[in-house]
């Protein structure tokens, strides 16, 4: 497989992210959006889930549940509920505790 045939030409990718894959781009948008409103706080998306993992999907709260170790019962769950690949759901923790 040749490296033109798994990126996409520059022509194809948005201008403002040259270096990303067209169909990565809604992925990371998430993350970063995730990112954003972590950093808000008690003003944030995300103020009502405090100690949960959140899941983010189009920039909005889709799912939450209790903080664990698999995070990705909820990825699937969700995912499956929107009808979308599972990668293409972020899921993040607000856990404050990280100890074991």
């Amino acid at each position: 497989m040749s490296v033109t045939a798994v990126a996409p030409a520059p022509a194809e990718r948005p201008a403002d992210h040259p270096h990303i894959p067209p169909d990565r781009l809604p992925h990371l948008l998430d993350w970063r959006w995730a990112m954003e409103e972590q950093k808000k706080g008690d003003a944030g998306a995300f103020a009502l889930f405090d100690g949960l993992n959140v899941a983010v999907y189009e920039r909005r709260v889709v799912g939450a549940a209790a903080p664990g170790p698999n995070t990705l019962t909820l990825r699937a769950r969700v995912a499956d509920q929107l009808g979308v690949d599972p990668n293409r759901v972020v899921v993040t923790s607000l856990a404050n505790d990280f100890s074991l």
